[in-house]
């Protein structure tokens, strides 16, 4: 897919040129503003839909359940931050103060959200020229109160490129991040964010935060390259030149993860468990390739690329071909554009020496016969299969999907603990997979369902529908609400007992003595089990919540802590 054509750069307003000027000469000489400066960060994206937002949200309340004093300043009209925070239809009646408003106060445009953290000019549409007059409020009125109230102060862009609602604000930031998805037009509109952004500030530096990131992309397209793809795709004289991309570093490479997707909406204990059961196995698959990698003469660096690809690309018939296509996106990958891959009249060249091509090969040919990894590509599809169907009832369980999914995984178990027996390293993965299967076989039943359920606290909204208290999980997230930690434990202690008897169950029927983790005298590791079963609870009681604090073992959420701890420093630095 080729990408948006960028836009040529649109004239400054003179006036709006002069204000921000002098706003920033009066920055020079006024300690108070100075200092907020340095603690303010801009999220800004060049098109919409990549995520800008959510980041915003979730930096915040990370940095709020680390003890900072944090303000999230919303001049985004587009923002769905109500959405995100839950914020009751009354709570939104600050947005129709009126920015001019002789005599009003920082209190009177803020919001407390949580204990450390506000919300500020929560306006949905903001008005021609009041960017600008939203800009001299905060930086010539209230620019001694922020710097004193917040440790940090994080502004969510509009965005695009626009220099009254955008660009005129950085200058009063320390750090930029720019937010970005690993598609060709997300690329190509932060290429054009960033070329603007350069022609008017060129000592700025730029952090990428890759959101919704994988690692398979088009032919021809670098998912981690923002730069090259961009210049890639214009004219030379729209370009980044060396310079600029030498200011460009990635902050951080955040995976697309289900669980904290906003659209969930409720959570589904059912679905929650097929998610759990799907990431079991394809963590199965992954460990199980790796080992068929382990032993072959590859470079360092290679095995987990090969790895990765297989796991992404399941489907192998042609292994010389299936070869071709590997060794293309691993060009891609090293930044090697497809002109530069063609020799001069002749055949493209080649991506792997003769010894790393037949250990390749050697790899695929492995894979694409090996019982284990048929059997588990199987059962992966039949549960990607059943998530994409997200239309149909919940509550119906028992029909001819789900008696195919519970064949194919009670052989795939079996198979599992018969190689168990020599092949040590799948008794933990295995085991894992065993309890996920105990436990969707006994989310048949209502009673378990409506109790799971339970741990979801309701609220009324303005139409007197009972709906999901997203604010208040939120909130239990980041100050551990003691009330929710009881209800919790009780669900526990109620539902360990019956998962025991689930699990022992299944051992007995399909024989998987091999898979039941057990103590030291031989009985089974209730301690293992109750960690696993707390832990799919309190995912499936706040999935959907699109926030990543409170869930510190999932792969998107370690990303984004990452990230969040790498913005801190930078912020910190000079």
């Amino acid at each position: 897919m080729a990408p948006e054509e960028p836009l040529e750069l649109e004239a400054v307003p003179e006036e709006s040129r002069r204000k921000v000027e002098s706003l920033l000469r009066e920055a020079r000489q006024q300690g108070d503003l100075q200092r907020l400066t340095a603690r303010s960060v801009a999220i800004a994206s060049g098109k919409g839909g990549v995520g800008k937002t959510i980041t915003a949200v979730n930096l915040a309340l990370y940095y709020c359940q680390c003890g900072l004093r944090v303000a999230l300043v919303d001049l985004d009209p587009l923002s769905d931050v109500a959405s995100l925070l839950d914020l009751a239809e009354s709570e939104s009646a600050l947005s129709a103060e009126r920015l001019s408003a002789a005599g009003k106060r920082l209190a009177d445009f803020t919001l407390n959200i949580f204990g450390k953290m506000d919300l500020l000019f929560p306006a949905p549409k903001l008005g021609k020229g009041e960017s600008l007059l939203l800009l001299e409020l905060i930086y010539r009125r209230f620019a001694s109160e922020l710097a004193q109230s917040y440790d940090l102060v994080i502004f969510d862009l509009p965005a695009g490129s626009g220099y009254e609602e955008n660009l005129a604000f950085l200058p009063f930031m320390k750090t930029l991040v720019l937010v970005t998805n690993p598609e060709p037009t997300a690329h190509a509109a932060a290429g054009a964010y960033m070329r603007r952004l350069f022609a008017l500030y060129p000592g700025r530096d730029v952090q990428l935060w890759h959101n919704r990131f994988v690692p398979e992309a088009p032919p021809g397209f670098n998912p981690t390259d923002v730069t090259g793809n961009y210049n890639r795709n214009v004219p030379e004289e729209l370009r980044l030149g060396p310079g600029q991309t030498a200011r460009v570093a990635d902050l951080a490479f955040v995976p697309e993860d289900p669980a904290l997707n906003l659209l969930r909406g409720e959570p589904s204990a059912r679905r929650n468990a097929q998610r759990f059961l799907l990431d079991s196995l394809q963590y199965l698959l992954e460990s199980h390739l790796s080992r068929l990698a382990a032993d072959l003469p590859l470079p360092r660096a290679l095995p987990p690329l090969l790895v990765g690809y297989l796991c992404r690309h399941r489907r192998v018939e042609d292994p010389q071909e299936y070869l071709e296509r590997l060794g293309e996106y691993l060009a891609t990958l090293a930044g090697r554009p497809a002109e530069d891959r063609e020799s001069p009249g002749g055949p493209a060249a080649p991506a792997f020496s003769p010894s790393e091509r037949q250990a390749c090969l050697r790899l695929i040919e492995l894979a694409r016969r090996d019982p284990l990894r048929l059997a588990l590509v199987k059962v992966i599809r039949l549960l990607e299969d059943a998530l994409q169907h997200r239309g149909l009832p919940q509550g119906l369980a028992g029909g001819p999907a789900d008696r195919s999914l519970d064949h194919e995984l009670g052989r795939l178990l079996v198979a599992l603990n018969r190689l168990a027996s020599r092949e040590r390293a799948l008794v933990n993965p295995g085991g894992v997979l065993l309890f996920y299967f105990a436990l969707y076989k006994l989310l048949r039943s209502d009673t378990v369902v409506r109790l799971v359920a339970g741990l979801v606290p309701r609220r009324r909204n303005s139409r007197g529908q009972s709906v999901r208290d997203r604010r208040r999980q939120i909130r239990s997230l980041l100050e551990k609400d003691p009330a929710y930690r009881a209800r919790y434990l009780k669900l526990v202690r109620l539902l360990a007992p019956v998962v025991f008897r689930q699990i022992s169950t299944v051992v007995r029927a399909l024989h998987l003595e091999r898979l039941l983790f057990r103590d030291s005298s031989g009985g089974p590791l209730r301690d293992a089990y109750v960690k696993l079963l707390t832990s799919f609870l309190h995912d499936t009681a706040y999935g959907g919540l699109s926030v990543v604090v409170g869930f510190p073992y999932r792969n998107a959420a370690a990303a984004f802590r990452q990230g969040a701890e790498r913005l801190q420093a930078s912020l910190a630095g000079d």
